[in-house]
């Protein structure tokens, strides 16, 4: 189907490699979920469960749906690497989650190396003062070099937007349009915030 990675019509699974997150976004549930810690699955393991999916479902694109797939750079190197290694950039398309701060021309590159084509951002506001009510702990400039970065590697980006958050205002929400529009990622997902229980 053409959700996976958007746009894109390919026989598709979601994978998770590590479970958790080490940031508290106030309007997420991952915490709740899965706690506070991050449990990850091994570089070896992860190939070997990719390699089964292509071989025996003849799956064509892979969703890495972990909360922020870069927490360890030095596995995600290590895994890029493996599947390099087996060939597997050449028999899938896989895209990730990424968080907008610390990221680098060198580590995207690594990402499109091994077979990435799609990275997705939660760039939440293109207002500084609705993302730290968020507790984001990034900032408006991180998100646009964020988007840019991809670009010039050859990234798509998918980007998700929150709107309605407590205390936004209309003048919040254009400087998100402004964001978006100057930032043309190729992908947007604009979710309505909405209060639950915990």
């Amino acid at each position: 189907h053409d959700q996976l990675i958007r746009g894109l019509r390919l026989r598709g699974a979601n994978i998770v490699t590590a479970r958790g997150c080490t940031h508290r976004c106030n309007f997420c549930t991952g915490s709740l979920c899965f706690g506070r810690g991050i449990r990850y699955h091994s570089p070896e393991r992860v190939v070997a469960e990719i390699q089964e999916l292509v071989e025996r479902y003849r799956i064509e694109g892979i969703y890495i749906a972990d909360d922020v797939f870069m927490t360890q750079p030095e596995r995600v190197e290590q895994l890029c690497q493996a599947l390099h290694a087996a060939g597997l950039h050449r028999r899938m398309l896989w895209c990730c989650q990424l968080r907008v701060d610390g990221l680098t021309l060198e580590v995207l590159r690594l990402l499109k190396r091994a077979g990435c084509v799609q990275v997705e951002f939660g760039l939440e506001s293109g207002s500084q003062r609705v993302l730290d009510r968020m507790n984001k702990r990034t900032t408006v400039e991180q998100n646009r070099q964020a988007v840019t970065l991809a670009h010039r590697v050859g990234l798509r980006v998918f980007a998700n937007i929150v709107v309605g958050y407590p205390g936004e205002t209309r003048e919040d929400l254009e400087e998100t349009r402004q964001m978006l529009l100057d930032t043309r990622p190729e992908a947007i997902s604009l979710n309505r915030f909405v209060p639950l229980p915990g």
